[in-house]
């Protein structure tokens, strides 16, 4: 995880976006899932989710991560705590860019599912 999270910062485009991607793709791995609970780390995706101008791809893989990860009722409620959730989710879904709002959506519709335990939101 940590070498593909290092890719995430290349200079080069095509790297960023396939560590992006691969990260993505390891979602349901135990070793990813306790990345992405760590709340530095889920500030970094939203931030990856939010540049959809400048790097499509990644934003799109990144939405796509945070979308699929919240299923996990931790992640879920760090997700939610964090001070930029709001304002990026807002951003995504204002974005006119169908592929971020759905994963957007679906990102919301898993929090709502939690049974309340991620008010904050």
């Amino acid at each position: 995880v940590a070498a593909l999270a290092y890719s995430m910062f290349s200079d080069h485009e095509m790297v960023r976006r396939a560590g992006t991607e691969a990260l993505c793709n390891l979602v349901p791995h135990p070793a990813m899932m306790k990345y992405l609970a760590d709340p530095d780390n889920l500030r970094l995706w939203l931030a990856f989710a939010a540049d959809y101008e400048e790097n499509f791809e990644c934003a799109r893989a990144a939405s796509g991560c945070l979308a699929m990860s919240s299923g996990n009722i931790e992640i879920a409620k760090t997700l939610a705590g964090l001070k930029s959730f709001k304002e990026c989710t807002t951003t995504l879904l204002q974005s006119g860019n169908l592929e971020l709002m759905h994963r957007v959506l679906v990102l919301i519709q898993t929090l709502i599912e939690h049974d309340g335990q991620c008010k904050e939101a």
